[in-house]
């Protein structure tokens, strides 16, 4: 008997298990509408994709649709508009001119039996600045922190801080955290990093402030100021090479102008100038002091820096050259000079779904000048320690050799650090096992990427009216309807009112409408600056209670005084058409194309941001590290290690955007000199946002 029983079972399940998956696919295709007419229930209801803040999200939907009530197309509709309107109007990091969010709904699966279908949001935002996206330095920002590079991150934070854990093979495990907190006035916010471990001590405070411009040359302003102390371990790694511990202590000024992008690749300029005075410390060994080297010194120096970065979707370009003239003695005059120059490219090539090998490399020169009075920390100490030419990391090209197979500073050229060094660093990642950062659901949704284009192409459009407005075609427009226009209104308005108590009342309705009409423009016209566009007031109403220069015109002239047949109010009939006819002459003299061009210009950012977030950056990646350097460093007394040094190494990398980012391996030291290490070890962890509010 139960063997029978088993056996209809198996039979019912090979019959009704074809027809009830029938079943349930059978409503996949149908419309909201085509479900509330046959009576179904909603059973699930799920929001997916990238930057969802956490169940907020999920409640502004259940207040109109949630699992037990009634399907309907008007509490879906309700509930995509409720929730793109919640992330578009909740405040973020920063308040750019372009933004898309698309709130897609659909059913994935229903049972036609039971008459309930599932309901799920598929959610895709960003609010894209158009400055953060051009430098060299953001693309390890993009994929770092993407919420945050995008806009769609929590809403502006008053403090960020963040914690960091490495270990390096002379400083040993080194802890620390970096952060800011906002401000106002002069300086947007204070900057402050820390990190410490046994053997070393590191701290950094800056205020920083920074300003964007929409029409000059010079978009970007940065400026800073602030206290630096550093120490770097050079260690001992050969008998005949110095033991040297090197200390700076710098009070630091420093300004960075960044042009907006220029030419058909977009490519952005950037300058710098700083000011920087303290004191500089090397411990040398007992008798290795050489002639006109300073183990110890006060002073300061100012540093110069030009650059150009371009970047694309896959690839990224960076060249920097940096000049400092130093003071030591006090005597007046320059005693000592140092050049640096880099040239940086990454690549991102697609090598599968979601996987992308990453290429990373830069080429490094270096050479100081000076006999008398060079402080032994203006060396070149090459290393895994990276040492910036610059404060801050908005462009943080490197003053030293980057030479991984030697721990910190170590590379030291066979005495107390080089006079000239040249540097080539290679770094590939791929990663083996991910889940990308936005569902493939949403990613690959048609109906999410055609919103995102066309809202794309709206942003264009904001950008390029916005860069109408200071064409000195517009500043004539704009002097019209805030001169004689604006009177005109003003004397109509007047005039209306003479005329309203002694209207007909078959004209009383369209009397009214100018009233109105009249009345909602002169407001409008009033609150005209030169920063509006004034091209609007020549376009037709769309709506009924639209205002218009026009329809103000044909509601008040061509309707109501075409039968009153006032004096005044035809007069004042032709000045109104005499504004519309400057405010049009003038605007038809913009120089158009110029302000598409902006506008594309600036939007390439926008759309490569977007395509790569879409399609390439994970929510968790794990993949293999391979590195490649060789570096020299050179005296201008030759010594008998001054000599080509090579490393090959690699490690692990973990990944989790916007949260952790973990690499650790090791480098050896392929040619390696008698009394060196055989490589050197490394490995950091950085936990993003730990803190904030």
């Amino acid at each position: 008997m139960a063997a029978a029983f088993r056996l209809g079972a198996a039979i019912a399940l090979l019959i009704l298990g074809p027809t009830c998956a029938w079943v349930r696919a059978q409503c996949l295709d149908q419309s909201f509408g085509t479900l509330e007419k046959q009576g179904y229930t909603v059973g699930t209801v799920r929001l997916t994709g990238a930057f969802l803040a956490g169940g907020g999200l999920s409640n502004v939907v259940a207040t109109h649709v949630a699992p037990g009530r009634p399907l309907t197309r008007s509490a879906v509709e309700a509930g995509r508009e409720a929730l793109a309107s919640t992330i578009r109007e909740t405040p973020t990091l920063f308040d750019p001119l372009v933004s898309a969010t698309v709130v897609a709904a659909e059913v994935p699966s229903c049972d036609a039996i039971a008459r309930r279908a599932d309901v799920v949001y598929k959610v895709f935002t960003t609010k894209i600045g158009r400055s953060l996206g051009r430098t060299f330095e953001s693309a390890a920002a993009d994929a770092a922190d993407p919420a945050a590079r995008l806009g769609a991150g929590p809403s502006p934070l008053r403090f960020q801080v963040v914690p960091s854990v490495r270990f390096d093979s002379l400083e040993r495990v080194v802890g620390g955290a970096h952060g800011w907190v906002t401000l106002g006035r002069v300086f947007d916010r204070l900057e402050a990093a820390v990190e410490g471990s046994s053997e070393i001590v590191n701290t950094d405070v800056d205020l920083a402030g920074s300003r964007e411009r929409d029409a000059a040359l010079m978009r970007l302003l940065e400026w800073r100021v602030g206290y630096h102390r550093h120490e770097r371990l050079t260690g001992t790694e050969s008998p005949q090479t110095a033991a040297t511990d090197l200390t700076t202590q710098l009070v630091v000024a420093q300004g960075m102008a960044v042009t907006r992008p220029l030419g058909t690749m977009g490519s952005v300029f950037r300058f710098a100038s700083a000011i920087e005075a303290g004191q500089q410390k090397g411990e040398v060994a007992a008798g290795s002091v050489e002639p006109g080297l300073l183990d110890e010194s006060g002073g300061g120096s100012w540093k110069g820096a030009a650059g150009i970065t371009i970047r694309s979707r896959r690839h990224d370009f960076r060249g920097s050259f940096g000049l400092q003239l130093g003071l030591t003695r006090g005597a007046g005059a320059i005693d000592y000079v140092k050049s640096v120059a880099d040239v940086a490219y990454t690549g991102r090539i697609p090598a599968g779904s979601h996987r992308v090998l990453e290429i990373a490399s830069q080429v490094g020169l270096g050479g100081l000048t000076g006999d008398d009075g060079v402080p032994v920390t203006e060396r070149f100490f090459g290393g895994s320690a990276a040492v910036p030419f610059l404060v801050g990391d908005d462009w943080a090209f490197h003053a030293t050799p980057g030479l991984r197979s030697f721990a910190a500073s170590s590379f030291a050229g066979g005495g107390n650090g080089g006079t000239s060094y040249q540097s080539l660093n290679v770094t590939a990642s791929l990663p083996v096992w991910l889940r990308p950062l936005v569902p493939a659901e949403v990613a690959s949704d048609a109906d999410v990427r055609k919103q995102l284009d066309t809202q794309l192409d709206s942003g264009e459009q904001i950008l390029e009216t916005a860069y109408r407005v200071p064409d000195p075609a517009h500043v004539r427009a704009v002097a019209v309807a805030t001169g004689p226009l604006l009177m005109q209104l003003a004397a109509l308005r007047t005039r209306l009112a003479e005329l309203l108590p002694l209207v007909p009342a078959e004209m009383k309705d369209t009397a009214e409408a100018c009233d109105e009409q009249s009345d909602t423009l002169l407001a409008t016209v009033e609150g005209i600056t030169m920063r509006t566009y004034v091209g609007f007031l020549l376009a037709e109403p769309v709506d009924e209670d639209d205002a218009t220069l026009s329809s103000v015109i044909k509601v008040c002239i061509t309707d109501l005084n075409a039968r009153l047949s006032d004096a005044s109010l035809a007069g004042t009939g032709v000045q109104l058409r005499a504004s519309r006819q400057g405010i049009a002459d003038a605007i038809s003299q913009i120089d158009v194309v110029k302000s598409r061009a902006r506008a594309k210009d600036d939007m390439v950012f926008a759309r490569q941001s977007v395509g790569i977030v879409l399609d390439e950056l994970n929510a968790v990646s794990v993949g293999p590290v391979v590195i490649f350097d060789v570096a020299r460093l050179a005296h201008a007394t030759p010594t008998p290690l001054a000599q080509t040094r090579y490393g090959l190494g690699g490690g692990v990398r973990l990944s989790l955007a916007s949260t952790l980012h973990f690499d650790a391996g090791y480098t050896w030291n392929m040619n390696r000199a008698a009394g060196e290490r055989r490589g050197a070890a490394f490995a950091a962890l950085e936990i993003s946002t730990v803190f904030g509010d």
